[in-house]
């Protein structure tokens, strides 16, 4: 606490009281890491803060736990917060769910790549189908417009791996067409999925 001396007068003769500094609390100094204490005044001359003696002591219940080390653990890996999904995502994720299952396609070898055609008539004006590709499935998504409901044609478990940056998607005027670069180009595809019976 801080101790008082005698009161004195001031000119208009208002008591006024002095504190008295040699009994105000000692401050700690700063250490660099931002810890209070070091190894001087507070600090004991040893070269161990308050704060690090707290740690020491009480672990990850000290007071000192929370504000010193929450914030340099997320610092100090690194890691930078990743956007994992958005409304739009989600959007475009129940689309994929109401569009109609594509079930008439037709496939074929051609040699270093296996390609998929779907036929839609008048599907070359569009400039919004998509088609994600992994090394081994692809998901071809036409998204509704004019009254139609949008399509969709999703193979996993393929024959053989792929090279998914190398794959792509062809539009033309009444057909689309999945082109697979295959990983090993000597491979011969004889089905399109490991599995022929399971459904795709």
């Amino acid at each position: 606490r801080i101790g008082c001396s005698q009161p004195r007068t001031d000119r208009r003769g208002s008591a006024v009281l002095s504190a008295d500094v040699s009994t105000r609390p000692a401050l700690l100094p700063m250490s660099s890491d931002g810890d209070g204490g070091g190894g001087g005044a507070g600090g004991g001359g040893t070269g161990t803060t308050p704060a690090q003696a707290s740690l020491d002591m009480h672990g990850n219940k000290s007071y000192y736990y929370f504000h010193r080390s929450s914030p340099s653990a997320a610092g100090d890996s690194g890691h930078v917060p990743e956007l994992v999904r958005t409304e739009a995502h989600d959007e475009q994720r129940d689309a994929k769910d109401d569009a109609a299952k594509v079930s008439e396609f037709v496939w074929f070898d051609a040699g270093a790549k296996v390609k998929v055609q779907v036929a839609l008539k008048g599907i070359g004006a569009r400039d919004d189908i998509t088609c994600s590709f992994t090394d081994a499935a692809f998901d071809l998504f036409v998204p509704a417009a004019d009254g139609d409901k949008g399509h969709r044609l999703w193979v996993t478990g393929l024959n053989a791996p792929v090279d998914a940056s190398a794959s792509k998607v062809l539009i033309k005027p009444d057909k689309i067409t999945v082109v697979l670069k295959k990983r090993d180009a000597s491979k011969h595809w004889f089905q399109l999925r490991r599995d022929k019976h399971s459904p795709l």
